[in-house]
């Protein structure tokens, strides 16, 4: 599945290193592996991320997928049919870090912010 998914990625290697900027990429990833067996919302955030290090592309939004769209509604933030945040959205403890930090800090501290909200 993921070996399949990484070929297909590279065989589009050029299309992903075009893109403007980090949103792009992830729109370009999404469509390229939409639909494959075993490849959610997860796999195309982290597949995104690891070739924005390569492109110096990293997100500027906060992307809502599994743990990270759990943390953010246990924080009380509105995740309902939306696919990112942005960082002006979260708490000021929060918007002043970068996307990446902020996704971090609501996926592994989801289950704490369960009382707060």
């Amino acid at each position: 599945m993921l070996k399949h998914a990484g070929q297909n990625l590279t065989a589009h290697a050029e299309e992903l290193r075009g893109a403007a900027d980090f949103d792009a990429l992830h729109e370009t990833v999404e469509r390229l592996l939409s639909g494959q067996f075993g490849v959610g919302p997860v796999q195309i955030y982290d597949f995104s991320a690891r070739i924005g290090l390569w492109t110096d592309q990293h997100p500027t939004r906060v992307y809502l997928h599994a743990g990270v769209r759990i943390g953010a509604h246990n924080l009380g933030l509105q995740t309902v049919d939306r696919q990112w945040l942005s960082l002006s959205e979260t708490p000021a403890p929060l918007c002043d870090l970068k996307a990446a930090e902020v996704e971090d800090i609501l996926c592994i501290y989801k289950a704490n912010f369960k009382n707060i909200a």
